[in-house]
């Protein structure tokens, strides 16, 4: 601000009606916007790489998933059925017909 301008005149009449150690200063709007946008900008930069992040993590998932489901020699155990349940356990045809 220039010395002689109105805004350089007023700037200078609010400071010297401001109590000291009140901790009030004045800053332009300009910085104060230039200031704003500079940390707007960096809220936007984290939340990018947030959602980078994300994207791995998901894609690492969905991956193991899948190898897990094409792995040889791996089986999803079964459930187990009825007879099970009510405390009979055949391991073979023989057992089961022997049973009956």
């Amino acid at each position: 601000m220039a010395p002689g301008s109105y805004r350089g005149w007023l700037h200078a009449a609010v400071e010297t009606r401001l109590p000291e150690g009140l901790g009030v200063g004045i800053t332009q709007s300009r910085t104060i916007r230039a200031e704003s946008m500079r940390l707007f900008d960096r809220t936007f930069a984290i939340t990018r790489v947030l959602r980078l992040l994300a994207a791995v993590i998901a894609f690492a998932g969905v991956f193991s998933a899948l190898l897990a489901l094409e792995a040889p020699g791996q089986e999803l155990p079964r459930p187990p059925g009825r007879a099970e349940l009510a405390g009979h356990y055949f391991y073979s045809i023989e057992d089961l017909l022997y049973e009956l």
